[in-house]
Parts: structure tokens; C-alpha cells; sequence
């Protein structure tokens, strides 16, 4: 079981929005593990000013903007603080600042799920490193965060204007190295750091980061300047390859060892499978495919969590077995007609990768939908409209 407590932060909601998460968090989150699942909510921090005074939507700043105001509003932590200033000895009796600052604090993406407890100590576990010139350290402490290396980013955000992003407080990286960024500084959630460390990252990513939108309004801006915060602090991460697995086709950023190094009998099996090395989580940030079995988040059922939508088909456990190399794309969201699903060719390799997404995935979810009928508050329990059954195929979803 996960240690500690889970907060999901969410920014930006309607008054109606806010009274209906707030109702479903109480009655079907937080009875499973009481005073440990908690909900914070934000006001949106999405609108960006530009220097023409228009305003642009980037729902990503609401990662820095809602960390920094969890971490001020819920732990206490002091915003008048300097984050630049030298911090107090590693300390971990609270003797020199409050205790909470010796906690650690897990920063994860929506879109993941847990196959195991995430800690942020690796000393015991067999992780898959990413080579540095540093020593690595496996337990998060005071300085030393550790984070996924992400699998998308490359060193980009180093050719960005160090002026204009830190404001002019710097106009360099401070030795910091092209080479340097896959060993120290590509970072990717999960982002791990004790409280004080991850406060002062979130101060400075929360300043940096509009800046950094400014100079590349694209995806990944808010990492950028995630990782521009933590250059100027000082804190390289110790990167690991392993913690989640995301899109199936890259090289060498991810955990997809461990799942390439099972049997095709054990892809498909609940995990994590006893005596093997496996990732901590899956991220679904893609799109995944093998034959006629598809899914991604944004083509979900909007009301999937409901008493009368069928659970997701399950992949039969044989799938890995088959060695497929193909998948089907569903139709569009709001196709009605006639359409050929185009067929995508795939590795062998890459094939048992997605089944691995499809398969975990896909029971995690319905395993929440489950829980949801079965629940007394839910009022699915007698309820003849009710459907358990695992029968519902995006593919033959046309709205979405």
C-alpha cells in the first residue's frame, strides 16, 4: 500500500464542478483509505498575459501554480522565503525548520497509475539508472531529487534565453553542459524532492515557467522551465529510466527492459508479477494499439465512472502470445459512417509492449469502475440499470 497520503490537486473548477468533485471525492475516494486520499482545489491558472495584452489558455501552468499553492496552503510552507537562499543543514530531526520539511513529496502526472508503492528510496530495488557523472543516489534527501527520465525531452530548453526567462537574474546555465541534460536534467514526472527542496523548485518554477511559455508556447513548456528552476537552484536529479513506461517505441528512456524480458504469458497477467523486475507505473499519456483492441484516455466514455456503462472488453491473456504486429485505429470521435479502420504495421517487440499498456491499463480502469458499482453511495447496488458486464469497445463507440 501506498505510504503516506495522495492529494489530487484540481484547478480551475466551476462553483457546480466544485460542489460535484468535492461530493464524489467524499463519498467514493476518500471512505477507501481515511485521512489519506485528500482533495486540494485551485483557482485556474491556465491564462497566460502576452506582451500584446491578448491572453492565451495553457492548461499545463496549472502544475506549478497548483503545487505552489497546495504546498503553501495545505503544509504551511512560507512563501516569503528566499529559494535561492543557502538552506539549513540536512537536518532531519526538525531541530532547524519545521518537520514537514524532511517529508517527501511525490509529483505525478494524472494520467499514471501506481503498480506498486512509490517512495522515493530505491536503495532495495533494481532500478535502471541513466548514466551520469555523478554518483547516484537512490534515496531522496535534502539536494538530492530524483525524478523519471523523461522519454519525449531531449536538451532543447538549453537553447532558450537564460536572460529573458530568469528574468535577468542569470545569463547562463552555470556550466551546465549539452551532454549534460540526459545525466542531470532532463526530468519528467514523477519528480521526487523533500518538501523544502520541492517548495523552493516550485517557487521558482512557478516564476519561470510563464517566461519559458513566452519563448516556446508548445507542449512540454512548463517542463522546461521545471527544469530551468532546478539548474538555477542547483539541483541535479538522479535520473531513472525505469520508474514508468509511457510510449512504446523509444529506444532506451524507459523501463520496457523489464517488460521485454517477460513471458508472453505474463504480459497480460495482474502485476506485478511475483520476482520480477518491473516498473513502478504506467504512464498513459499515448495512444495504444494491437489488433482491434485500442485505448486512449481522451476517447474514454465521459461517463465511463457510471452505474450504466459496461466496463472496458477485457484483451484476452493470450494476446502477447499471438505475436501480433499490426493494429486498427478506431474510427474518429463523432463518426457515424461507414469507416476503415487504417491498419498500422508494428515490431514484434513493439506489439507485446502495447499489449503490456493495454492489458494494465485497461484492468486498472475497470477495476475503478468496479469499485464505483459495488459502492453503497454510488446507488448502482439494486439499481436494474446497472452493467458490470466488460463489453464496451471504443472502436464501436462513435461518440467518442
Amino acid at each position: 500500500q501506498q505510504p503516506g497520503t495522495v492529494t489530487r490537486i484540481c484547478s480551475g473548477c466551476k462553483p457546480n464542478e466544485m460542489r460535484w468533485i468535492k461530493d464524489f471525492h467524499e463519498k467514493h475516494i476518500a471512505p477507501m483509505n481515511p485521512g489519506k486520499f485528500l482533495l486540494h482545489l485551485t483557482p485556474s491558472f491556465s491564462q497566460l498575459k502576452k506582451d500584446n495584452g491578448k491572453k492565451v489558455s495553457y492548461k499545463y501552468m496549472n502544475k506549478p501554480y497548483g503545487l505552489l499553492h497546495w504546498m503553501e496552503n495545505e503544509l504551511g510552507m512560507d512563501p516569503d522565503i528566499d529559494p535561492f537562499a543557502v538552506q539549513p543543514p540536512n537536518d532531519a530531526n526538525g531541530s532547524s525548520s519545521k518537520s514537514v520539511e524532511h517529508g517527501v513529496v511525490v509529483l505525478m502526472d494524472p494520467d499514471m497509475i501506481l503498480l506498486r508503492p512509490l517512495t522515493g528510496d530505491f536503495t532495495d530495488e533494481n532500478m535502471i539508472f541513466a548514466p551520469s557523472n555523478r554518483d547516484h543516489i537512490k534515496r531522496v534527501e535534502h539536494g538530492a531529487p530524483i525524478a523519471q527520465q523523461d522519454g519525449y525531452l531531449n536538451s532543447q530548453w538549453m537553447r532558450l534565453n537564460t536572460t529573458y526567462i530568469t528574468n535577468g537574474r542569470a545569463s547562463n546555465l552555470g556550466g551546465v553542459q549539452f551532454s549534460d541534460g540526459a545525466k542531470n536534467w532532463n526530468t519528467g514526472p514523477p519528480y521526487m524532492a523533500t518538501v523544502r527542496d520541492m517548495h523552493r523548485i516550485a517557487m521558482v518554477w512557478a516564476d519561470y515557467a510563464p517566461r519559458v511559455h513566452d519563448l516556446y508556447p508548445e507542449l512540454f513548456a512548463e517542463m522546461y522551465g521545471f527544469i530551468h528552476a532546478t539548474v538555477q537552484l542547483g539541483l541535479p536529479h538522479t535520473l531513472i529510466k525505469s520508474i514508468v513506461v509511457s510510449t512504446t517505441t523509444t529506444n532506451d528512456r524507459e523501463g520496457w527492459p523489464y517488460v521485454d524480458a517477460l513471458d508472453d504469458s505474463e504480459i497480460c497477467q495482474p502485476q506485478p508479477v511475483s520476482g520480477k523486475d518491473l516498473p513502478v507505473g504506467l504512464h498513459y499519456c499515448k495512444r495504444y494499439a494491437l489488433d482491434w483492441w485500442f485505448f486512449s484516455k481522451y476517447r474514454l466514455k465521459k461517463k465511463f465512472i457510471s452505474c450504466e456503462t459496461p466496463l472496458l472488453r477485457m484483451p484476452p491473456a493470450d494476446l502477447p502470445a499471438k505475436r501480433l504486429n499490426y493494429a486498427y485505429w478506431p474510427p474518429p470521435h463523432g463518426h457515424r459512417g461507414t469507416y476503415d479502420s487504417p491498419k498500422t504495421m508494428l515490431s514484434e517487440k513493439n506489439g507485446r509492449r502495447e499489449a503490456f499498456m493495454l492489458c494494465g491499463l485497461i484492468r486498472a480502469i475497470n477495476e475503478a469502475a468496479l469499485h464505483f458499482k459495488q459502492s453503497e453511495a454510488s446507488g448502482c447496488l439494486g439499481n436494474p440499470n446497472t452493467n458490470t458486464s466488460a463489453t464496451y469497445s471504443i472502436h464501436e463507440d462513435p461518440d467518442h
